[in-house]
C-alpha cells in the first residue's frame, strides 16, 4: 500500500517537474534559441547585459505563448475529465462531443458578421459551445437516462456538420477565409497578452469549481444512482460542471481554434500515473495538458522551423494514435 502511494505521488511530482522543464524549454526554443544565460539575465540571476532583439522575441512572443498554451492545455484537459466523468464514458471530451466544432462555428459566424470586432468572438463562441452540448445531451437522453453510445455517435456526427458548415462559411466568404481555416486547424501564432488576459480569468476559476467539486466526481464514478444514495444530487451537479467545461473550452477556443485529443489523452493517462481520485486527478491532469499542449507548440514552430505548423496538426498527430489504442483495449475488455 506505501509503494503504491508512493509510486503515485512519484508520478505527480515527475509531471509537475515536466511541467517547469517544458515551460522552460517553450521560451527557448525556437526558429531564433534564446541562450539561458540571457533568460536568467532577464529575471537578474545572472551578470550578463541583455540582448534587446531576445528581450523582443521573449516578452513579446515566447511568454504569451506559453502562458496560453498552458492555459489551454490546463482548460481542455479538466474538461475532459469532467465530460468522461459526469457521461461514464471514456471516450467523451469536448472535441469528440462536438462542443469545439460549436465553438468554432459560432466563431467563424462573429467573423463573417459586418461590424462585430474580437471582442464579440468569446461570446459567440461560447453560445456556439452551449448549444453543441445542449443539442447532443438532448439526443444521447434516452429513456430518462444517459445514453453514452448514442451521445458519442451524435458528438462525431454533429461535429462533423458543424465542421461543414465552418467550412461552407469560408467558401462563402473568401475574404475571411484565412482567418475560419484558423479555427479549423488551431495555432497559437498569433497569441499576444491581450488573448492571455481574455482567458486567465475564466480557465483559473474553471479549474477551481472544478476541483472543489472534486468528492461530487468521485461519487459520479459509481452512477447517477450511487451519488444519490450518498445525498449528491448528481444530475444537478453533473449539469453545472459540464456547462462549466462548455464555457472553459469556449473561451480557449476563441483564441486558439480546434485543437483537438488534449481531453481525450491526458486524462487516461494521468489515470494510469496516479490512479482515478479526482483529488488528485484535477490538478495533475492540469499540469500534464498545460505540459503536452506546451511540448507540442515547441514542436510545432520548430520542426519546419522557421515555418510554423498549426498546433492542432501535431496534438492530432500525437493524440491519434492513442485514441486507435483506447478504442482497441475498450473493444477487448467487452469481449
Amino acid at each position: 500500500m506505501v509503494s503504491v502511494k508512493r509510486k503515485k505521488q512519484t508520478g505527480s511530482w515527475m509531471i509537475v517537474g515536466l511541467f517547469f522543464l517544458v515551460f522552460m524549454a517553450s521560451l527557448l526554443i525556437g526558429s531564433e534559441r534564446i541562450p539561458i544565460n540571457q533568460l536568467l539575465a532577464m529575471v537578474g540571476l545572472h551578470d550578463e547585459p541583455v540582448n534587446p532583439v531576445y528581450y523582443q522575441i521573449l516578452v513579446q512572443l515566447r511568454l504569451p505563448r506559453a502562458l496560453a498554451a498552458g492555459l489551454i492545455g490546463m482548460a481542455l484537459a479538466n474538461s475532459g475529465v469532467v465530460f468522461q466523468t459526469c457521461f461514464r464514458n471514456p471516450l467523451a471530451d469536448p472535441y469528440m462531443l462536438g462542443i469545439s466544432s460549436g465553438a468554432a462555428l459560432g466563431a467563424s459566424i462573429s467573423f463573417v458578421i459586418p461590424g462585430l470586432g474580437p471582442a464579440w468572438t468569446g461570446l459567440f463562441a461560447f453560445v456556439g459551445a452551449l448549444g453543441a452540448l445542449a443539442f447532443i445531451y438532448t439526443i444521447g437522453w434516452m429513456n430518462g437516462k444517459l445514453d453514452s453510445t448514442v451521445l458519442i455517435l451524435s458528438g462525431i456526427a454533429v461535429g462533423f456538420f458543424l465542421s461543414a458548415v465552418v467550412s461552407l462559411l469560408a467558401a462563402l466568404h473568401q475574404e475571411r477565409m484565412e482567418q475560419i481555416i484558423f479555427w479549423t486547424m488551431g495555432s497559437l501564432n498569433a497569441i499576444r497578452f491581450s488573448q492571455v488576459r481574455m482567458i486567465i480569468i475564466p480557465v483559473l476559476a474553471s479549474l477551481m469549481i472544478f476541483f472543489y467539486h472534486w468528492k461530487d466526481l468521485n461519487l459520479m464514478v459509481l452512477g447517477e444512482e450511487g451519488a444519490i444514495t450518498t445525498g449528491t444530487n448528481a444530475p444537478r451537479v453533473s449539469k453545472i460542471l459540464l456547462v462549466i467545461a462548455s464555457l472553459s473550452t469556449a473561451f480557449v477556443v476563441s483564441v486558439s481554434g480546434i485543437i483537438g485529443f488534449v481531453g481525450l489523452v491526458i486524462p487516461h493517462l494521468v489515470r494510469l500515473a496516479i490512479g482515478p481520485n479526482h483529488r488528485s486527478l484535477l490538478p495533475i491532469s492540469a499540469f500534464a495538458g498545460a505540459t503536452f499542449l506546451m511540448l507540442s507548440d515547441v514542436i510545432a514552430r520548430t520542426i519546419v522551423a522557421p515555418r510554423q505548423l498549426p498546433i492542432g496538426i501535431i496534438t492530432a498527430f500525437l493524440g491519434s494514435p492513442y485514441f486507435i489504442y483506447l478504442i482497441i483495449g475498450l473493444k477487448r475488455r467487452q469481449s
